[in-house]
């Protein structure tokens, strides 16, 4: 029995929506109950990627559109286009598809996302025409100069949440845009490079806003007091850009604060976050000329300082609810901070001439419990239970150390995740036994990262971001002294064989592989077939 088919309509109508328009048109050759669906069905996922020329797609979005328009009285509730060409035909065909969404009365989403093209896709005026129902809209690489002429009048009523990526638009008409739109909750600009000051103002019910990878941002201001999360990135051609920030109207509702990339003046962070009074998450990422850092903040939970490599020791963090705590790739000494409370703390640094400072440090959190550490040369990695600050490890000063409180299974994750930015070459997982968990959560995540590779081989990429490379085999057995001793120096050796004495060593060699036919550009085109549902590619 067809028991999915005995699903309410309202339900079945919910599933069709994670499925591409190409994939709807197949189930509707299943059964008389699936071709009802799909021709009431009021969601066209268009997504080139799922096709293997611009002509075929061009085709299928010129077909699916003349059989809407045989059935106006429908309508179009959710209109989603991911391309990757710029074909002026399909430039075309979008228009048309534009037009006719509009059209509808009931049209409430439109995601129009053009990736890698070599020409701006100029957006119609006629999206205004949706203003009145329309509570989405997400754009990229696309032009807004079409929109000018009725810049000031511009009206989204409805609209709630707005993402702008690669879009080419000025000051004073996305400044019109955001005014237009009284209940917007969610707004993300990011790489708009044509944006030198950017005013958020009389938004009342503003609870994200994120603004990433705008170079010539030179001004930002909010004026939002219901926000929420604030998370601002000045990363651009490899450099960190100044920004002159303005949060002050943001002091009573805003738990999470995200600075990245960024210039900052001197005293700005600490004078803002003591006036953020319901702050509980702060992450600091590569804030250049940040030097002293004093924060004050009775409610913060979650930490993360990465990359402020210019803070001194004078810095201090009065924090007496702080639960977790990331420190990565900052220099030395640690800093104070209150550690009564926490539960869970990762760092990631190279001690050099401080293991005097470390060993404090450790011995000031020796409450935390079941301690992973992660010893780091180049691209081979050891990983265990503890950390013996014995000669051995003293010497290693051009090391990098890893050390964090995850269990087993999250601690393998983030080693393997984008957070250590590596393709390990060869892994030494130390444990007192055989049979510990610590082994066993190890395999398991290799096991499930090999089987995610081969998934997407064969899916050509849609299943994960690869980057371009996977995982084609591991190997494991005891250590090759020989091949050890001809590649690394004796201090690492020194080490190895130390800790060959305590533990049971597993040696571990990845095989990575580019796979035929992808690049880094090819990757990043299939992950937005992910955004099939209602998610947004970050």
């Amino acid at each position: 029995m067809d028991l999915i088919s005995e699903l309410p309509e309202a339900i079945l109508h919910h599933i069709l929506n994670f499925l591409p328009t190409k994939d709807v048109a197949r189930i509707s050759c299943l059964s008389k109950t699936w071709r009802g669906l799909s021709s009431s069905y009021a969601t066209v996922n268009l997504i080139q990627a799922f096709f293997n020329h611009p002509s075929v797609f061009r085709d299928f979005m010129n077909t699916t559109l003349q059989s809407r328009l045989t059935q106006q009285h429908l309508g179009v509730q959710r209109l989603k286009l991911y391309i990757n060409s710029d074909d002026p035909e399909l430039y075309n065909l979008i228009d048309r598809w534009i037009m006719f969404v509009t059209s509808s009365r009931r049209l409430e989403e439109v995601r129009i996302h053009l990736v890698h093209t070599s020409n701006w896709y100029y957006l119609p005026a006629e999206i205004l025409r949706a203003s009145k129902t329309l509570t989405t809209l997400s754009l990229y690489e696309c032009e807004l100069d079409n929109l000018a002429a009725a810049a000031t009048s511009i009206n989204f009523p409805h609209l709630q949440y707005l993402s702008m990526r690669d879009i080419y638009v000025d000051d004073t008409l996305l400044h019109n845009l955001i005014l237009g739109c009284p209940l917007l909750v969610y707004l993300k600009i990011m790489s708009c490079n044509r944006l030198t000051s950017l005013e958020v103002s009389n938004l009342q019910i503003l609870k994200t806003i994120k603004v990433v990878f705008c170079s010539e941002l030179k001004r930002l201001k909010v004026r939002a007091p219901s926000l929420e999360t604030f998370i601002f990135s000045g990363w651009s051609k490899g450099r960190c850009m100044p920004c002159e920030i303005d949060l002050e109207a943001c002091n009573t509702a805003l738990k999470s604060l995200s600075l990245s990339d960024t210039k900052l003046p001197s005293g700005w962070l600490q004078n803002q976050i003591t006036k953020f009074v319901a702050l509980e998450y702060l992450k600091l990422l590569r804030i250049e000329t940040l030097e002293v850092l004093k924060i004050s903040s009775p409610k913060l939970k979650r930490l993360e300082i990465t990359d402020c490599r210019d803070l001194g020791p004078t810095t201090e963090i009065d924090a007496p609810h702080l639960h977790e705590l990331d420190y990565i790739s900052n220099k030395l000494p640690f800093y104070s901070v209150s550690t009564s409370n926490l539960k869970k703390a990762t760092f990631w640094f190279q001690p050099g001439d401080h293991f005097t400072l470390l060993e404090e440090f450790l011995r000031r959190t020796s409450y935390l419990q079941d301690m992973k550490v992660a010893i780091v040369w180049d691209k081979r990695i050891i990983i265990t239970h503890e950390l013996e600050l014995n000669d051995s490890v003293v010497a290693l000063k051009d090391c990098r150390f890893m050390i964090s409180t995850m269990n087993s299974a999250d601690w393998f994750a983030y080693l393997f995740s984008k957070n250590t930015r590596c393709y390990w070459e060869k892994m030494y997982v130390a444990a007192y036994d055989s049979s510990s968990g610590f082994l066993k959560a190890f395999h398991e995540k290799v096991s499930k990262m090999k089987m995610e590779s081969q998934k997407a081989l064969y899916n050509n990429g849609l299943d994960m971001n690869c980057g371009g490379l996977y995982l084609d085999d591991v190997e494991t057995g005891s250590i090759n002294w020989a091949e050890e001793e001809k590649r690394m120096n004796r201090s690492w050796i020194k080490l190895l064989k130390e800790y060959e004495r305590l533990y049971n060593i597993t040696s571990v060699d990845f095989k990575w592989v580019r796979r035929p036919g992808c690049n880094a550009c090819r990757c990043h085109i299939c992950l937005h077939c992910r955004e099939i549902g209602n998610g947004e590619l970050e």
